[in-house]
């Protein structure tokens, strides 16, 4: 244990070190090469464009992670919405669509706390330009919200975003506002495998999501050239949208003994469901309840079946090891082939 320990510390010195010369690396004055992935993105209507050309773009995220006719479908319903834990309790859908518009308005007017929520995490949101995610606990109800904001200058600026966010750009392609569209969808997913299976069926437990819209909702649209199997393409998605999901009672304050199962379980998915431990919590009745479910494959740009993995330290070994290669050790071909790639056995629709 201790030898792989070490080993992760070599891989973070190394991916600091390539950085530094990575960065130093470029001659500002070199050719971009024209058949780099490029995508612009505007405001549909407008002709001002924000471009952004890099070999780490990938069709997957960014046009295959957005299906309006499933967003539709899975909108925060009208009438009452019940309480997980205690269902004889509800709140009119109406009243949480004000509370949020509310939310709006004050992130809008820079304000750092708030009248109907309790940030659980803002770190990935620029108070400066208002883009990025916020996570935030409502007061009155047992519900957690999460709201995504971006224009289609930020939306092609990915390595002005915070570290985490720039390592899964590398990693995959993957830009968080697109991926938070795949948060709902994998909940069906998940479904869909652990009710065919005896034991994870009684052992999992999965809160209810929705989507959100603001009331006049503005969208972006984005246009790619040399990615995928296609020479162009184009989609438009929501610019701020939300994510309403069940707030989850757990007591246990460790997760560490259920660790393994945790991996078991990502493992049963085929690593669809991101381990990390944060990403879980124990019920009251018991069961593992998956608070996250962001479509993990496609977050780190898996799109062949890998192999399994029994231990923490194995897969995020593999994982680091994916950041270097892809970040600073791929070839020519190797990157040509990644933006072109439209094959994954991890479709989303």
């Amino acid at each position: 244990m201790r030898v792989k320990v070490k080993l992760i510390r070599i891989y973070i010195l190394i991916i600091i070190l390539f950085y530094g010369a990575k960065l130093n690396s470029r001659n500002i004055h070199r050719k971009i090469d024209s058949s780099l992935a490029k995508i612009s993105a505007k405001w549909p209507g407008e002709s001002q464009e924000h471009t952004f050309i890099d070999s780490h773009i990938r069709e997957l995220p960014i046009f295959k992670t957005y299906n309006e006719n499933y967003f539709k479908s899975k909108i925060l319903p009208k009438g009452k919405i019940s309480f997980k834990y205690e269902t004889e309790k509800f709140v009119e859908s109406k009243e949480l669509d004000q509370i949020i518009e509310n939310f709006l308005q004050e992130i809008q007017n820079k304000k750092n706390k708030f009248k109907d929520f309790v940030p659980l995490k803002r770190r990935d949101f620029n108070k400066f330009t208002n883009c990025g995610l916020n996570v935030m606990k409502f007061k009155n109800y047992p519900f957690v919200l999460k709201i995504f904001t971006e224009t289609p200058e930020s939306l092609t600026d990915p390595y002005s975003k915070a570290f985490q966010e720039r390592g899964v750009f590398v990693l995959g392609g993957s830009l968080r506002h697109v991926m938070g569209f795949t948060r709902v969808r994998n909940i069906d997913l998940i479904k869909e495998k652990i009710e065919k299976d005896s034991y994870w069926s009684k052992r999992i437990d999965l809160p209810r999501k929705w989507f959100w819209l603001p009331k006049n909702p503005k969208y972006i649209e984005i246009s790619g050239s040399n990615i995928g199997n296609k020479k162009k393409q184009k989609i438009i998605i929501p610019a701020t949208y939300a994510i309403i999901c069940d707030e989850i009672n757990s007591d246990i304050k460790n997760n560490s003994p259920y660790k393994q199962e945790f991996l078991n379980l990502c493992t049963f998915l085929d690593y669809t469901l991101d381990a990390n431990p944060k990403n879980f919590k124990i019920d009251a009745n018991g069961k593992m309840v998956i608070i996250d479910t962001e479509h993990f494959t496609t977050l780190i740009g898996i799109q062949k079946k890998i192999k399994h993995f029994y231990s923490y330290v194995d897969w995020y070994l593999t994982i680091a090891s994916k950041y270097i290669k892809e970040n600073f050790m791929s070839s020519k071909n190797y990157r040509y082939e990644r933006q072109n790639n439209t094959e994954t056995d991890f479709p989303l629709f």
